[in-house]
């Protein structure tokens, strides 16, 4: 069965494009599209797209704020977002928000398919270039502690999407033993979720 992906962005020669695109992989199948976020509700509540791909703009406004709205109607869907936007604060935003992908349009569609193929199956990607990025803005903004070696070693593992059974025979040890460790990094890298501590594996990585 094909992994249903919905697509919400104001610009219908996009949409268009990428529906087609989508529709053309073995894996994968546009189940709905939207050029608002009002118009989105009802139909991401019909369809439960697996993936939503969420331009940041929409209709001239940031469509950060609607995030908790699109997670209420499906609860169980992947937010991307899919945008132009390098903004240091953007970035960061979409960390806040938990978004399991940052993703510019500029990437070839290659490539693209290839990180919504590794979101599907959990990972959380942001495109290579703003890795510096956000690693730039949290710097700003938060007091980061440094990690030890294994807490490194977690960390890379939470982003590749490994649940804490995996992490626990991957790297040898008990299950109890990484649950402190994750709560320690999200201590020391000041979020709140999984999802954000996962993001924060690539400030790291850029440095």
């Amino acid at each position: 069965m094909k992994v249903p992906i919905m697509i919400i962005d104001d610009h219908e020669i996009f949409r268009n494009g990428l529906r087609n695109l989508i529709n053309n992989t073995s894996w994968a199948t546009c189940c709905g599209e939207a050029s608002s976020i009002e118009t989105s509700l009802d139909l991401i509540k019909k369809n439960k797209p697996q993936i939503l791909l969420l331009d940041l703009y929409i209709n001239g406004r940031r469509s950060f704020e609607d995030i908790p709205k699109l997670r209420k109607s499906s609860p169980s869907t992947k937010i991307v977002m899919l945008t132009v936007s390098e903004d240091e604060e953007d970035v960061y935003e979409a960390t806040q928000q938990g978004v399991e992908g940052y993703i510019l349009k500029d990437t070839p569609f290659s490539k693209l398919e290839a990180y919504l193929i590794d979101i599907n199956n959990g990972s959380i990607i942001m495109s290579e270039s703003l890795a510096s990025v956000l690693f730039k803005e949290v710097m700003k903004i938060n007091m980061i502690k440094p990690l030890s070696n294994r807490e490194n070693e977690v960390l890379s593992l939470v982003a590749k999407g490994y649940s804490n059974k995996d992490i626990a025979n991957t790297l040898c040890i008990s299950v109890y033993t990484v649950k402190n460790h994750i709560s320690n990094l999200m201590k020391k890298m000041n979020v709140k979720n999984r999802s954000q501590l996962a993001l924060s594996f690539l400030k790291y990585n850029a440095r």
